[in-house]
């Protein structure tokens, strides 16, 4: 006879949920920053981001951040800005549908979405080494506890399917 779940049990539940939520939320996010960039005019983002640092650069001409940020911006070709448009909305693609599978129970959607976020994590990391960004930690910590939570969310859902 199986026991019913303990409060923790509830609360790891609750929070892989609320991991999905997240998930999907920056999936969401990616997507419609995919298609924006795809429908971004060339030269648009170099123009924007001329405007953005103008003032700045007024005060200090050699402003580390301004003139960084302008020249990333001013390097973007259109093939450029169309390869992290597609790369940004396969990515936000892959992720809802797998949130979804995940939401809805499907069984071989666990494996796979840890083999992704998986390859999501290795991705990360070799960004990380390349621009020391932050927030590749912060994805891959969330990354770390969402794959831990659906592993063992896979375990109890062939326990409950087994028992």
């Amino acid at each position: 006879m199986a026991r019913p779940p303990s409060r923790a049990g509830h609360l790891l539940h609750a929070a892989f949920e609320a991991t999905l939520v997240l998930k999907a939320l920056e999936a969401a996010a990616e997507l419609l920053a995919g298609f924006g960039l795809y429908l971004v005019p060339g030269g648009a983002i170099g123009h924007f981001a001329g405007w953005l640092t103008r003032a700045e650069l007024a005060e200090d001409p050699k402003d580390w951040l301004a003139n960084t940020l302008l020249s990333l911006a001013q390097g973007l070709s259109v093939e450029t800005t169309h390869f992290y448009a597609a790369y940004m909305a396969s990515h936000g693609v892959l992720k809802l549908a797998l949130v979804a599978l995940l939401w809805r129970r499907v069984r071989w959607a666990y494996p796979a979405s840890v083999a992704v976020f998986i390859g999501f994590i290795a991705y990360q990391m070799h960004r990380y080494a390349l621009t020391h960004a932050p927030m590749m930690i912060v994805l891959t910590v969330l990354d770390l506890v969402i794959i831990w939570l659906t592993l063992r969310e896979y375990r109890l859902l062939r326990a409950k399917n087994h028992g």
